[in-house]
């Protein structure tokens, strides 16, 4: 991009003495008007979906609302035309929850910090709000992207002791 710019200060320049502070405005100007091979569109083109207007132009100004209306129906089909081209770059917006976690739900927190022969997973916590891409626990004050939790298994673990003293019998009851 800087060589662009330089290469257009050059040509202001010669074709019309400007010096290079007077001549950047201007070139930036035609960067941002030309049109580019792949789209055909300038880049102010997809911005605004619209040519840039040119001051001092020969068209004939107009007055009035047939004029306002031919205006939107050409805006809106050359915002037609445009969208094919930019629709592909821009993100959509989710319909839906992408996880299937709800309040009241207890799950697990993925722990970053690297502590050996501890658990990487802790919790479980109860889920008090949900995004479609977040979840809030009351023990954090910020909001976990849903692909750092996994969902508590339900059930109680309950504990008796075994056969023998060293041995434990772990039951879960499932409500």
């Amino acid at each position: 991009m800087n060589h662009l710019i330089k290469q257009q200060i050059v040509r202001l320049g010669k074709e019309a003495n400007l010096p290079r502070p007077q001549a950047l405005p201007l070139a930036l100007l035609r960067i941002r008007t030309k049109p580019r091979a792949k789209e055909k569109l300038s880049p102010f083109e997809i911005l605004y979906g619209r040519l840039y207007a040119v001051q001092g132009g020969t068209a004939p100004i107009q007055v009035g609302e047939e004029t306002l209306h031919g205006y939107m129906v050409a805006l809106n089909k050359q915002l037609r035309e445009i969208e094919k081209y930019v629709a592909g770059t821009q993100n959509r917006e989710l319909d839906g929850p992408v996880h299937d976690v709800q309040p009241g739900d207890f799950l697990y927190v993925k722990s970053f910090a690297e502590k050996p022969l501890e658990p990487q997973w802790e919790g479980p916590f109860q889920v008090l709000l949900t995004t479609f891409t977040a979840i809030k626990i009351k023990e954090q004050k910020a909001w976990i992207h849903h692909s750092q939790v996994k969902k508590a298994p339900e059930g109680i673990w309950k504990v008796t002791p075994g056969d023998n003293k060293l041995k434990l019998k772990l039951t879960r009851n499932n409500k």
